[in-house]
Formats: C-alpha cells, structure tokens, sequence
C-alpha cells in the first residue's frame, strides 16, 4: 500500500549562507488529504526548529525577544500560529491574501502620495563587499495598519502592502498594475527600522 505524504510545513533557519548553509532543520510529514493552514503543525514545525538552534541563539533576551526572523506566505497566516510567534519571542513576517483583510475599502482611502519604493538587496558589484540595498523598479509598498481592524493578530501587528508590475508576458486583467499581496510585519523585532 502506498501512502500519500505531502512535507510542508517545513522550516528552513539560515544565520548565514557559510555557517549554516539554509539547509532544513525540522519537517513535519503529513497525509496527503491534510489541509492547508494547520496551525497546530505550523506550531509544532516552528518549535522543533528552534529546538536545533544552538541555545545561546535562541535564549530571550531581557525583553523576551529571540533574535530569529521567522517568515512564511499566507498558509502561515493564521491567527493561532501569529499568536504562537509572538509569544516565542521571534520576529516575523507573514504573507496573506487579499481574502484576510478589507484591502479594497482601506485602498480607497489611502492617498497616493503614501506609496513608496520598494527596495531590493542585490549581490555585491565588483570592488563591493556587501549586499546594496537599492530601490526595486516597479514595485512600491504602503502601511494599511490604520486602515483596517487588525484587531485579531497580536499587538503591534502592521498590514505592509506591496504592489508591482507584472512582468513582461504575464497574464494581466485591465488594470495597469496588480496587488500582488501583502505582508504583516510585527513590530516586536528588535532590527525593526520604525
């Protein structure tokens, strides 16, 4: 008999590319028929990865804050594993849908002087010795935090935005450019630049 297993979630930690080299710390097989969005097991992925991390890594600090950034696209966007991560300490980004929030009505109310670039790392030129941070052509981001109830996610919770052209041959509706999504920051990270 064979069985149907499907890996994610799965969690990948990478202090750096030549210490730890990105490779994955802790899986979870599930059944082929599980769905997606299991926070439970986003829950327990989390843990057992943070578990591998050397201890001295992941002890809190005196505020309670662990200096992991955890990020994950919108099948993470729970409410229980949002929770989860800010009462771990870490910091995270999580991808949504436009399905989570009122985007639409909070978009209308949002000028347009209030889109700003968005900006990319690139791999170091010759002569470089580090990453440069530049802006990323045709793509913007915006804050919504105030624009809609984030009242379900943690405290300190931010709705970010990001919007960008569609890449040449992409299929397109009549709009010029798309929502691509959005991401939620939470302010709880101590490398957090607002």
């Amino acid at each position: 008999m064979v069985e149907d297993f499907w890996a994610p979630p799965a969690a990948r930690v990478r202090r750096s590319r030549r210490q730890w080299g990105g490779e994955p710390v802790a899986e979870l097989l599930r059944p082929g028929k599980a769905g997606s969005n299991t926070a439970a097991d986003h829950v327990a992925v989390l843990d057992a990865a943070l578990a591998q991390i050397p201890q001295k890594l992941r002890t809190p600090d005196e505020a309670g804050r662990i200096p992991v950034l955890v990020r994950t696209d919108a099948a993470g966007a729970t409410h229980q594993f949002a929770k989860h991560l800010a009462a771990t300490g870490v910091g995270f980004s999580l991808g949504a849908n436009l399905g989570h929030f009122d985007v639409h009505t909070a978009l209308a109310q949002l000028p347009a002087a209030a889109w700003t670039p968005a900006y990319q790392a690139t791999k170091p030129r010759a002569g470089q010795q580090c990453p440069q941070i530049e802006p990323r052509d045709g793509a913007w981001v915006a804050e919504l935090t105030g624009l809609v109830d984030l009242s379900p996610w943690p405290a300190g919770t931010r709705l970010i935005l990001r919007k960008e052209r569609p890449h040449p041959g992409a299929a397109t509706d009549h709009r010029p450019r798309r929502d691509a999504g959005h991401r939620f920051p939470h302010q709880h990270r101590p490398w957090a630049t607002r």
